[in-house]
């Protein structure tokens, strides 16, 4: 597998969380979740090489618009860019360390009214070496789809969808099914998140008629 080319995580996003000698950077979008679950991942894999998470607290088309609207974004360094655009001094200090890798994971968020595919075609363009600018992984549709599940592991997972036009209301969809599942074992061990791991595989696959 060529991590430069393969978008999908959480498979690539391993490979370089697991390599000795790193120094990582992961920029996740929201402070709770976003931070929660990789932090839990994380911990769950016996993972103790340097990483720092951090969030950032606002979506890709923020991001997006922060980025490319400076002429000269191809030379732009995105520690740099963070760090002036930072208002909290301890996250300053964050991003004036040096790291080996910058892994940034984004929602998809199609229901943002800046949504365009064409921005995230061109993000993931952009963000495509965790040694360099960094490497873009997204959640589709959002990070919540991994509660998508009615069992562990749920047969039917690869064909659950959503129609973009109910997309606002996913995330209740999701409150409802964690709230009349027992979802507390999504929380509580390696087996567990090997199995939403291969699952999201299996549905990537699927989706791409693989």
């Amino acid at each position: 597998m060529n991590c430069e080319k393969d978008t999908i995580w959480p498979n690539c996003i391993w490979a370089v969380i697991l390599t000795n000698n790193r120094k990582i950077l992961l920029l996740v979008e929201d402070k709770i979740k976003g931070k929660r679950l990789f932090t839990r991942l994380l911990n769950s894999y016996g993972i103790f090489q340097q990483h720092q998470i951090v969030s950032y607290k606002t979506n890709i088309y923020s991001l997006y618009n922060s980025i490319f609207r400076y002429k000269d974004h191809d030379y732009l360094d995105i520690l740099t860019h963070l760090r002036e655009h930072e208002i909290d001094h301890e996250k300053k200090l964050i991003f004036n360390e040096r790291y080996t890798d910058i892994i940034l994971v984004f929602d998809l968020d199609p229901q943002e009214p800046n949504f365009e595919s064409e921005k995230i075609i061109k993000m993931l363009e952009f963000f495509n070496d965790s040694t360099e600018m960094g490497k873009l992984y997204i959640d589709y549709p959002m990070i919540e789809a991994f509660h998508h599940m009615y069992s562990l592991p749920d047969p039917n997972y690869y064909s659950y969808f959503i129609s973009f036009n109910d997309i606002k209301q996913y995330k209740s969809l999701i409150k409802n099914i964690v709230k009349n599942q027992d979802h507390k074992i999504f929380k509580t061990s390696r087996a567990v998140f090997n199995i939403i791991i291969n699952q999201n595989l299996e549905k990537a696959w699927h989706i791409n008629n693989k």
